[in-house]
């Protein structure tokens, strides 16, 4: 793998963490590859559901599109053909990773046509007065995929794939993650190349991009690239499975290393952040999700390195906020099995849908844990954000969907009970929900 070595931002961001210019991390769930749909701006909450961005007022428990524009039907909107011209509409057809920074909410879409691919990153006014896009990308075979704005750089994910004369046979695929000053007038031709694939290897992804104060985190997966696959114990043990921390201060790139004396196809699960220290879980893909393995905490600069917890089911996700460690085994109450069709799909075991959540001090003390219901949109436990509050959406039978919310003093001393989440807003479907 190559790694290469990029500029930081010439701005002093001090030594704190400031949700207005700070990638939010405290929402990171083991979704974050997929999709992030809730940003904070310390007095509300955006939320992305169904192809638009909400704006939930915490003081008047209102949730309203974000577009003030006096004429627009919103998500109300009949004429498939005027959808775009509400500055609340995502034109995407998958969820969407939303980002809260320094006034705007930004997120990022791709389109295709004969000529390529492009990607665009766009951002609306956080009073939804304006939208406009800020980056396009050159057409080709390149998308961007996971990407993150974090003091005053966007941080991004290129795939780019590559196929042999018949365009339906992929040969391998690179990726590469790089930065751009964010600006309203934003040109890829300036961006700084921070990692490179190599060209040994053939890329799955570049995934779990996460950031803290002074540094980017992220991680990736390659097979190498003359392996065919003959059986899973194979596959594992020839995979190129890494985490990497970019410091953007000095333009370092450092592997983050995993404790001595586990097995070779043990691999860094999370990473997550405290005031003084990280937090690290670990996988091994050849044992089940419920063997059990050690959680560690270590310095930033991968120093002091102990168990912090021992004997945890390596299943369970890890997530922080502020000092607190947060853990939930919502994927322990899933079984994977081979539908008929020989899709891969995973099934509840729960009559009710449930989730067991932990919470412990920054030395491991545990402080409460409390039982979660399984969200039938998400299926995993979000996070709370920099307010302190974790954000559910849910649909209803009548046509509408409710946004439920979760606050984290209300949980802090449980002792094994069902919480209930508040209902904080409730609105109409559009006659174009659901629509192709």
């Amino acid at each position: 793998m190559i790694l290469c070595v990029a500029c930081s931002a010439n701005r002093d961001y001090g030594t704190e963490y400031h949700f207005e210019t700070d990638c939010q991390y405290s929402y990171h769930d083991a979704s974050y590859d997929i999709a992030k749909s809730v940003q904070s701006d310390g007095e509300g909450q955006y939320l992305f559901y169904n192809g638009y961005i909400y704006y939930h007022n915490a003081k008047t428990d209102t949730t309203i599109p974000l577009c003030n524009k006096p004429n627009c039907l919103h998500d109300h909107e009949s004429d498939k053909n005027r959808q775009s011209e509400c500055n609340a509409y995502v034109p995407s057809a998958l969820p969407a990773y939303i980002q809260y920074y320094d006034g705007y909410v930004y997120y990022v879409y791709s389109n295709s046509d004969s000529e390529g691919e492009s990607s665009y990153l766009i951002r609306v006014k956080q009073d939804g007065s304006k939208k406009d896009c800020v980056l396009t990308t050159q057409k080709t075979k390149s998308v961007i995929q996971h990407w993150l704005i974090h003091r005053g750089y966007f941080y991004y994910e290129i795939d780019t794939y590559f196929y042999g004369k018949d365009t339906s046979t992929q040969i391998y695929h690179s990726c590469e993650l790089r930065s751009l000053p964010i600006s309203s007038h934003m040109n890829e031709k300036n961006s700084n190349l921070i990692y490179k694939s190599d060209q040994e290897y053939s890329a799955l992804g570049l995934g779990q991009l996460q950031a803290y104060k002074n540094c980017i985190y992220y991680q990736v997966i390659a097979n190498k690239k003359d392996y065919e696959f003959t059986d899973h114990d194979s596959w594992v043990n020839q995979l190129f499975n890494e985490y990497y921390q970019y410091n953007t201060e000095s333009g370092k790139n450092s592997r983050i290393p995993i404790p001595e004396g586990h097995s070779d196809t043990t691999r860094i699960n999370a990473i997550v952040f405290l005031k003084d220290k990280m937090i690290m879980s670990l996988y091994d893909e050849l044992m089940d999700k419920n063997d059990k393995l050690p959680i560690y905490s270590m310095n930033y600069d991968f120093t002091d390195k102990k168990i912090w917890l021992e004997n945890v089911e390596q299943g369970k996700w890890v997530q922080s906020y502020d000092d607190f460690v947060i853990l939930s085994d919502g994927a322990l109450h899933y079984t994977t099995v081979t539908t008929e069709e020989g899709t891969l799909q995973d099934i509840c075991n729960d009559k009710i849908p449930h989730m067991n959540v932990e919470i412990y001090s920054s030395d491991a003390k545990p402080l409460s844990n409390f039982v979660y219901p399984i969200n039938q949109n998400e299926g995993n436990f979000s996070g709370f954000g920099p307010d302190g509050v974790n954000v559910e959406f849910q649909d209803n039978d009548d046509g509408t969907w409710s946004v439920y919310e979760l606050n984290l003093n209300d949980v802090l001393n449980c002792s094994g009970e069902e919480v209930k989440l508040n209902c904080v807003g409730t609105r109409k479907y559009g006659v174009l929900y659901n629509e192709d």
